[in-house]
């Protein structure tokens, strides 16, 4: 599901590009967001299973997610940073403010980040301090705390309008995307279904996803428009988890598998690559068929994301443990 999600991202990026340079292939595709829902959907999932047979506390538990997130997205920030120096206009092309000292903290502004994905990063540690405030009541009641303090955040921004950007920015209502997640692990934990049964689920979700596609819900709450068709999906998928195992030694699934890994650095690097790949297709004339150019720009996404995974990130994990 990793996978999954990072290539729809990587798809609405690559909608973008075939739009600038070439005839625009992928006008029809509006729903690759969706992709960053589903990756909350399953950090809430991840979180409870990381710490449901653990006496969890609030250093170790927030250390651990610095140093998952953080090496690769101040490198890449770096990164970015030198390029902004030398030439602005290449980094959030789009337009707008660009502050560098909110960009390595996550802090959220009006101002785009120097690494623009940073945007969901900055809901993950809210979601992960949040989540950690659990840890000071039972272990029986540790995932239903976080549940209500996300709800009670929530309801801030439907009872009152903030005028307050922070404030606004951390009571959206996609913070219940998290809870989606947690709720997905009571009922997987909770919950035996065959394995059938997360047929009909993933069927109506992508039905559901073909529906929202068109550009007339655009303004439909994104918790409702995004994140519950990609509950459902995570739910049908969870439920099809032992058929997966069984033929987990297909080179499909070990493929996903391994861009499931490689997932946050495609997500972290994928804009880079797309801009680098997308001119050197066009001066060579591949823009001109609109078809392969999209094509590969998708498959050179994922290869150089990989590519971040196997020399970048996982250096990084080794040398910052």
């Amino acid at each position: 599901m990793r996978a999954i999600a990072a290539f729809l991202v990587v798809l609405t990026h690559v909608a973008t590009k075939g739009a600038k340079y070439s005839s625009d292939p992928l006008s029809w595709f509006n729903v690759g967001g969706a992709g960053v829902d589903l990756f909350f959907i399953i950090s809430g999932f991840i979180m409870c299973h990381t710490v449901e047979h653990k006496e969890a506390n609030f250093p170790s538990f927030i250390k651990a997610r610095v140093h998952r997130i953080i090496p690769l997205y101040w490198t890449l920030t770096t990164f970015a940073l030198i390029v902004f120096l030398i030439s602005p206009e290449m980094i959030n092309s789009s337009g707008g403010n660009t502050d560098i000292i909110t960009s390595y903290f996550l802090f959220p502004t009006e101002s785009k980040f120097l690494v623009q994905a940073g945007w969901t990063l900055t809901y993950e540690f809210f979601f992960y301090f949040l989540f950690s405030s659990s840890f000071i009541v039972k272990k029986s009641y540790r995932y239903f705390f976080p549940i209500v303090i996300i709800a009670a955040i929530v309801s801030i921004s439907f009872i009152r309008k903030p005028a307050n950007y922070q404030i606004k920015y951390l009571t959206d209502s996609i913070l219940l995307e998290f809870v989606f997640g947690i709720l997905a692990f009571y009922f997987a934990r909770n919950v035996k279904a065959r394995s059938v049964f997360g047929i009909p689920l993933i069927v109506l979700s992508i039905a559901a996803m073909a529906f929202v596609n068109d550009p007339s819900f655009s303004d439909m709450p994104r918790v409702i428009r995004f994140g519950m068709p990609a509950w459902v999906f995570f739910i049908g998928m969870t439920i099809m988890e032992p058929w997966f195992q069984k033929y987990s030694s297909n080179v499909i699934f070990k493929v996903l598998r391994e861009m499931g890994n490689s997932s946050y650095s495609l997500y972290l690097t994928h804009p880079f690559s797309l801009v680098i790949l997308s001119m050197a297709f066009s001066r060579i004339g591949l823009n001109k068929f609109a078809i392969p150019f999209v094509i590969l720009l998708s498959i050179g996404a994922v290869i150089s994301g990989h590519l971040c995974y196997l020399f970048i990130e996982k250096p990084l994990s080794r040398l910052t443990r």
